[in-house]
């Protein structure tokens, strides 16, 4: 096998590079796999964006790919599952590259420090088998899946007849979406780009708003009949977006603060929103594992088609100057880039 590999690194704020690394021995625990596909997540771009104010988990230099499958090549002695030949999902930052290796006795998330809740109840979690009639790049979605469960249905509290208000409709805003429209909820979408407001549509929304043009609570006000939403996901990490989701409940509802802000970033309301209104505010950083199986079989039964929900493919060489397009929002229509190593 080759000795190097291709590799994008971050190395500072808007310093993204194509570096030449060692491939990775595999020891006596690990597992190495050859890279297939791996999804770039909103938060890859905001640290690349935004450097050290981006996001807690940014540790430069960096492969900051985490939304990746590959097939398993080799395995050390003492590591039983998985299994050589096997395609998968599995968890680690190392996607940005044509191979990765894990150490199945790491007690975290690979590439990352340790943090307490980041190891998986099992290797068969860590490791999820894709089925033959899911593709690498869908495969890519088992994350984006599972923590979107959790927000809706562990954070909001949402199911069947409940209003969850989602505001913004990018790829997570959309995964949301038929995620709640599969429980059995009442869905309304605040999103200000017309386009994604189609795609809303698409997707199930029963309400879609015009946050361009329209007050997102006043209406949600209207929809509800004064009755307000059970839930509201809150995807865009900005202070309106924030404002908003906390307005748009009712009595006893819940906001879920799902998508990243920047560590500069504030917001200042009355506590009493809060408090008279019996409402709670939580995140959502980190979906677990252990609800992978599912996810695979919502992608390989099209109950969830993810192929619409990725836009742009990428070359590894390709990579820095893709970053810098997206986050001058110079490609057209992107929803959600691919990468294939």
């Amino acid at each position: 096998m080759q000795k190097t590999m291709k590799e994008v690194m971050l190395y500072e704020k808007q310093d993204l590079r194509l570096v030449e690394s060692p491939v990775p021995k595999c020891g006596p625990t690990d597992v190495l796999l050859k890279i297939r596909a791996c999804a770039i997540c909103p938060t890859d771009l905001r640290k690349y964006a935004f450097g050290k104010i981006g996001s807690p988990l940014l540790h430069l230099p960096m492969n900051m790919g985490h939304e990746w499958t590959g097939d398993v090549i080799e395995t050390g002695q003492y590591v039983s599952y998985p299994k050589v030949g096997m395609r998968v999902r599995a968890v680690g930052f190392l996607g940005y590259a044509e191979y990765g290796l894990i150490n199945v006795l790491s007690p975290g998330v690979p590439g990352m420090p340790t943090r307490r809740g980041s190891v998986p109840r099992s290797l068969e979690e860590l490791f999820v088998p894709l089925s033959d009639n899911v593709s690498y790049e869908e495969g890519t979605f088992v994350e984006n899946i599972t923590i979107c469960m959790h927000a809706i249905i562990d954070q909001a509290n949402i199911g069947v007849g409940k209003t969850v208000v989602i505001i913004g409709a990018g790829q997570m805003g959309l995964t949301h979406i038929m995620i709640s429209k599969l429980i059995g909820a009442r869905v309304i979408v605040s999103e200000l780009i017309d386009w994604r407001r189609e795609l809303a549509k698409k997707y199930g929304a029963d309400y879609v708003i015009d946050a361009s043009k329209e007050d997102p609570v006043k209406e949600v006000e209207k929809i509800t009949n004064g009755a307000m939403a059970d839930g509201a996901i809150i995807t865009v990490g900005v202070p309106a977006a924030i404002y908003h989701g906390l307005n748009v409940l009712g009595r006893g509802g819940r906001a879920v603060l799902f998508g990243g802000a920047t560590l500069d970033t504030t917001i200042t309301f009355n506590p009493n929103l809060i408090h008279y209104g019996d409402r709670g505010l939580v995140g959502c950083s980190y979906g677990g594992p252990w609800r992978g199986r599912l996810a695979i079989d919502l992608i390989a039964s099209k109950k969830i088609p993810v192929k619409g929900l990725y836009t742009h493919t990428f070359k590894l060489e390709e990579l820095p100057d893709a970053f810098k397009k997206i986050t001058k929002n110079n490609l057209s229509g992107y929803l959600k880039g691919m990468v294939i190593p």
